[in-house]
């Protein structure tokens, strides 16, 4: 199930904890004996912070420009520790889609694909994410699946939308891999 798969992707960055982000100033101050999210008492008690969590996902942007990826989700990461997904499902879902891409550009497609899924989860018209969903079922050659996932992003919100300059190209470059893919296997001669 959706929440099984949640659980599974939050267990395995919490036993994982990614390094002390560079940036010192949007970095969650810790203890030197402190490693993980658990080891902090804000955490520990469920204390959320949306403006710590913003900056973070804003650090991870610029890291993700940077093509600095692994820090890019590390930023995610600890976003998502301090947003509330209660109060804001859609800086959730954005943090967890922003993770899922950066993950994906890593080829690590089975824990991108999880993140785009719980993206899609807490803001279901998030037709961004879906169409990043259409994408690594693509890439884990899940075409049918791929299929329905564009499918859905379409439904969900490319209707009635003024794409930007970066949408289209992102859709043009789906499109491409998926022409690149028939072709390949002899499906349009």
């Amino acid at each position: 199930s959706k929440h099984e798969e949640s659980t599974k992707i939050e267990k395995y960055f919490l036993a994982n904890p990614p390094p002390p982000a560079k940036s010192s100033s949007t970095t969650v101050d810790r203890s030197t004996e402190c490693k993980t999210p658990l080891c902090d008492p804000a955490f520990a008690f469920g204390r959320k912070d949306a403006s710590l969590a913003s900056t973070l996902k804003t650090t991870g942007n610029q890291e993700f420009k940077q093509k600095r990826l692994a820090q890019a989700a590390e930023n995610y990461t600890q976003a998502l520790h301090w947003a509330d997904g209660a109060a804001d499902p859609r800086l959730v879902a954005a943090l967890y889609h922003n993770r899922g891409v950066a993950l994906c550009q890593l080829s690590q497609f089975e824990l991108a694909l999880s993140d785009v899924e719980l993206a899609v989860l807490y803001n279901p018209s998030y037709w961004k994410a879906r169409a990043k969903q259409g994408d690594i079922l693509f890439q884990l050659n899940r075409c049918s699946e791929a299929a329905r996932a564009f499918c859905e992003a379409d439904s969900n919100g490319a209707r009635g939308l003024a794409f930007s300059t970066s949408v289209v190209l992102e859709v043009a470059g789906l499109l491409k891999n998926i022409f690149q893919f028939l072709l390949t296997h002899h499906v349009l001669m």
